[in-house]
């Protein structure tokens, strides 16, 4: 059964990132810091790099499980 979290969700400190399977992860300030979400940020704009930085940089570290 999905698990819906009651999180607050502020886009100036955090980034909601849905992945190819449907499942969506919040990341914020807090978990994993302001520096990775800011680079998170930077290149979903970009449109390329995120999931790579994700895997890499920031791995399991989430503030949430949105779905």
């Amino acid at each position: 059964s999905l698990r819906f979290h009651q999180v607050p969700i502020n886009p100036d400190d955090s980034i909601v990132v849905e992945f190819k399977g449907g499942a969506a992860y919040l990341y914020n300030y807090q978990i994993p810091g302001a520096a990775d979400v800011e680079r998170m940020k930077e290149l979903a704009a970009a449109g390329s790099g995120l999931n790579t930085y994700i895997s890499v940089h920031v791995k399991k570290r989430f503030a949430a499980k949105i779905r």
